[in-house]
């Protein structure tokens, strides 16, 4: 209560920094490697691969603490140099700055565990508990993994982020970066995402650092300027010669994916460059020999879920706080990523309901429109403009963009929609750009009703199962226990969040961010291969369920209009590098002033 009336004196107000539209056009710079260039340093890898495998974890672990370092001092440098391809807009820098602290917890956690494993027993979580898996009848492990020290509990309070195991299987941790020392190595192939830095490094850190595998990654074209970031910020893995960093459009790809050294092939980006990957043009069919002999591991897009589930607790105050909460979500990185709400599945019965899109319309109309800058996303928007004309709203002003470059484009918010009845345009197609629908469930007045209805349309109908939230009041969840605890288990994906966002629960390096185990390569959906992040190395991860609390304490660090985010940000990369009570303390202050 004190904290949370500090925050409403000294912070609480939205900031909005006039926009700075982008000055660069994405894929200008002047990187490439030529094709020559490319097959030598996957020689030189395929040379490197034995002597890296012979690296012990104790010594990966303080390669990745010298990366953790080196990251935190390219913190302003990514904000500068992403302003000029993406522009800058509400929090000033402060997103950019905030996505890339993501690689120093990453790098920092991970040590911690390779650390533990080089001793002998794993590192140990919170708690493990047990729960009967509804599907199977068979009892599944639930890892406790957040938050995981005295200062996390105060820094993230009302939090929690559990690993549920496959149902049935022990726990079990280490077994990739346990196999790998000692063994003959791996070349492995990176193509990296286009959309955010951050996303790149948890690749690497995957690839290089857990799996022992020596690595040559790609950057993408759109975002490769931050090429020299990430080099700067892993030249130590450079130096042990576990990883080059090449530049290049389709032909390096076409070299890196068909090369007969390459041993697998990591990506992270759409399901059209799986299948060209692995079907090589082919026609899909199941149970056929795949044309692509080489293992290709994959985290792609997902058309993300936000459920909003009827009952008592929806105060005015809460309706605005999880309004400008989607809204936040929304615009980050102008809706380009593989996490961003696209889909709200409301209740036709729900009181609040016409209250709570009155508010989103509000914030995202305050909120600044972005360049769309990715390629694609402008015909993306165009075409659900087009479907659904007679639902379209536009909010916020257009802005050219000078000498050709991206314009600032108005939100697309879509709302009404009927599952049954309207194109199921919006499930099927990930919007990637500044989209946002709402689909309006019909059911009985009961929760339940409710509850397994929107199962059974982010299950069955949605492309995708990558990340989806649930924001259900404390009030309401205790009242319905069952239906609302139904529903967290049969969403079947990879991350599900509930009264916390997406774009949270891929920040935490503590849990997984990957599909939901199963997916096939003729129908790929979100992806295959084991998950990313998962800094505690569990083995066998079914998927994350993290926990928020409905009323934080102070303003949640991903709000768009944060009003002190800069400052927020530094004062927690201090902290993530020297995790004592003092730089603690420096992150209180600018978090209340929020």
């Amino acid at each position: 209560p004190i904290t949370r009336a500090l925050n409403s004196v000294l912070g609480g107000k939205a900031r909005h920094e006039p926009a700075i539209l982008p000055t660069k056009r994405v894929g200008s710079t002047a990187f490439a490697t030529s094709v020559e260039e490319v097959e030598a340093v996957i020689a030189e890898l395929h040379e490197h691969k034995r002597a890296w495998a012979a690296v012990t974890l104790g010594e990966r672990a303080a390669l990745a603490k010298e990366c953790a370092s080196l990251a935190a001092k390219q913190l302003e440098a990514v904000e500068e140099v992403s302003a000029l391809y993406k522009g800058s807009y509400d929090t000033g820098g402060g997103e950019e700055m905030g996505a890339w602290t993501q690689a120093i917890f990453l790098l920092s956690e991970v040590a911690k565990s390779l650390e533990s494993l080089d001793r002998g027993p794993a590192r140990r979580p919170v708690s493990v508990s047990t729960r009967k898996d509804a599907s199977t009848g068979l009892p599944q492990a639930v890892v406790n993994v957040f938050p995981n020290t005295f200062f996390m509990h105060n820094v993230f309070p009302g939090f929690r982020g559990e690993l549920w195991l496959t149902p049935g299987e022990e726990p079990s941790v280490g077994f990739r970066a346990l196999e790998s020392v000692g063994s003959g190595g791996e070349l492995c192939a990176v193509l990296g995402a286009g959309n955010q830095h951050n996303v790149v490094v948890s690749d690497i850190v995957q690839k290089v650092i857990v799996e022992g595998a020596a690595v040559v990654c790609k950057l993408n074209p759109v975002n490769e300027y931050v090429g020299p970031i990430v080099a700067e910020t892993f030249a130590p893995l450079v130096k042990a010669g576990a990883l080059r960093l090449v530049y290049g459009g389709a032909e390096v790809g076409k070299t890196l994916c068909t090369h007969e050294l390459v041993e697998t092939i990591h990506m992270t980006g759409s399901d059209a460059t799986y299948d060209a990957i692995v079907w090589q043009g082919r026609l899909k069919q199941t149970g056929c020999e795949l044309p692509h002999k080489i293992p290709v591991t994959a985290e792609l897009g997902c058309v993300t879920p936000y459920v909003y589930v009827p009952g008592p607790g929806w105060t005015e105050s809460a309706i605005d706080a999880k309004a400008r909460e989607v809204a936040s979500c929304k615009v980050h990185n102008a809706g380009c990523n593989c996490l961003s709400p696209q889909v709200l599945v409301t209740s036709a019965n729900w009181p609040e309901r016409e209250l709570f899109l009155q508010r989103l319309r509000f914030h995202l109309k305050e909120l600044r429109p972005r360049a769309v800058y990715y390629p694609g996303s402008v015909e993306r928007r165009a075409a659900f403009l087009e479907k659904y004309a007679d639902k379209v709203e536009l909010l916020g002003e257009e802005t050219k963009g000078s000498d050709g470059l991206p314009d600032a484009l108005p939100w697309v918010l879509v709302t009404g929609l009927k599952a049954d009845v309207d194109d199921n345009h919006a499930l099927q197609n990930e919007a990637w750009g500044p989209v946002l629908t709402e689909i309006c469930l019909d059911h009985d007045s009961s929760i339940e009703a409710f509850c397994a209805e929107a199962s059974k349309l982010c299950n069955e109908r949605m492309w995708g199962n990558l990340s989806c939230c649930v924001m259900v009041p404390p009030q309401t969840h205790k009242e319905n226990e069952r239906a609302v605890n139904s529903l967290i288990e049969e969403l079947k994906f990879g991350s599900v969040n509930v009264n916390v966002p997406t774009l949270f629960g891929f920040y935490l390096p503590q849990i997984t961010w990957g599909a939901f185990p199963g997916n096939k390569p003729h129908d790929i959906q979100s992806g295959c291969g084991p998950p990313v992040h998962n800094s505690y190395l569990y083995d066998n991860v079914q998927k994350t369920v993290l926990h928020g609390p409905w009323e934080p304490n102070v303003t949640p660090f991903w709000f768009a209009d944060h009003n002190n985010y800069p400052t927020l940000i530094r004062r927690f990369t201090n902290f993530l590098k020297r995790p004592n009570l003092g730089s603690f303390l420096g992150v209180v202050p600018a978090a209340v002033k929020g």
